[in-house]
């Protein structure tokens, strides 16, 4: 099984993004809208990375800043995209140096809740705004600034506005590789699948998932050809390729498995060939093994999970009966398998929103 080995943060609020950018190091978002280097080895933050600033004319300010959401790497690893100071903002450095790329602006007029790459030049955003946008990097496409201080400018290729409603705003995306098709996960309870050679036309396809309660995390296993989306009780795997028996048999297939314990939300998901990984409440992990679609167990039959260090907690007057209460406060956002599958980042922070603190560990 995983041994849990602690990553200490300092005093960092809440991280909700990671990506792996070499065999040693991660790159991490928080709350507090700080994007921190990870060294994985040492197990201690390695460099602290100044955020990317937006331009004055053409940014709009969000009043309240979320901090970094999203974090992914190219596939060629010579590029890092992830939220400028201004959350509704895209931000692209070079790897390894973390030199300035460019900002992207003029698409979200909310916060970035998710983005991945298509490929090595293209970027695909999805905001709180409802609004999916895509970017494309290339020497004609980014405008320089006057001010050497300020990074290049960026602007959308294309945006689409899913709805003005709040209920379809997007939480998460994932990407199908194979079959060239993000899938996009909205407030309201839908997986909205695109077509990527379409850009971001009307989605060819949205499945109403059956419980709709925080439905925040969809992942993509390229091993599988199955979409997996995290809820506030349940764990949904769809299978597209698969008829689901339904009047709309283009629908696929799709299958759900309660979450091992009530009211114990999934945060985040990871694929290793056949087990699915999940953050949880209680700052614990579990894992689903999708030949049986069963948990894995102890030898007494019960749910065997990973619970990691509690990292740091901020004690405030105000919370201090909710922290000594609590079983765990914290929730894990994010996870992410090295590209060997030999160690697993796994961090997060408090559940509860008035809670400042962090956790963070490496698995192996």
């Amino acid at each position: 099984m995983l041994r849990d080995r602690k990553i200490d943060l300092g005093e960092v609020n809440k991280v909700f993004a990671s990506a792996w950018i070499n065999s040693t190091h991660v790159a991490v978002g928080t709350k507090c809208n700080r994007l921190l280097i990870i060294d994985v080895v040492e197990q201690r933050v390695d460099a602290t990375i100044e955020s990317l600033k937006s331009s004055r004319l053409n940014s709009s300010t969000i009043e309240q800043n979320c901090g970094i959401h999203a974090i992914d790497v190219n596939p060629s690893k010579n590029m890092l995209a992830t939220g400028a100071d201004q959350p509704n903002n895209l931000a692209v450095y070079q790897l390894p140096s973390f030199d300035p790329v460019c900002v992207g602006e003029e698409a979200h007029s909310d916060w970035i809740f998710d983005l991945l790459w298509l490929d090595d030049r293209n970027i695909m955003t999805g905001g709180r705004d409802g609004v999916l946008a895509t970017w494309h990097i290339d020497s004609d496409s980014i405008v320089n600034e006057s001010n050497a201080y300020t990074p290049r400018r960026l602007t959308p290729t294309e945006c689409k506005t899913m709805s003005k409603t709040q209920l379809q705003r997007i939480r998460s995306l994932a990407y199908n590789v194979m079959s060239s098709e993000v899938a996009a996960i909205t407030l309201n309870g839908h997986l909205h699948l695109f077509d990527v050679q379409l850009a971001v036309s009307a989605p060819k396809r949205s499945v109403l998932l059956p419980f709709y309660k925080e439905n925040v995390v969809v992942e993509y296993s390229d091993d599988m050809n199955l979409y997996a989306v995290g809820s506030h009780s349940h764990i949904f795997l769809y299978d597209p390729r698969e008829p689901c028996g339904s009047s709309d048999p283009s629908r696929g297939r799709l299958r759900s498995v309660s979450t091992p314990e009530k009211h114990i939300a999934v945060r985040s998901i990871a694929f290793k060939q056949y087990l699915v990984s999940l953050g949880m409440g209680k700052n614990s992990l579990t894992f689903l093994d999708m030949r049986n679609h069963k948990y894995l167990t102890t030898e007494d039959d019960t749910v065997r999970r990973i619970r990691l260090d509690d990292g740091y907690v901020r004690e405030c007057d105000n919370d201090r009966d909710m922290i000594s209460t609590t079983d765990s406060i914290n929730a894990v956002y994010t996870q992410r398998w090295n590209s060997f599958n030999s160690h697993l980042f796994a961090a997060g922070g408090p559940l509860p929103a008035s809670l400042w603190g962090n956790c963070a560990s490496v698995l192996r």
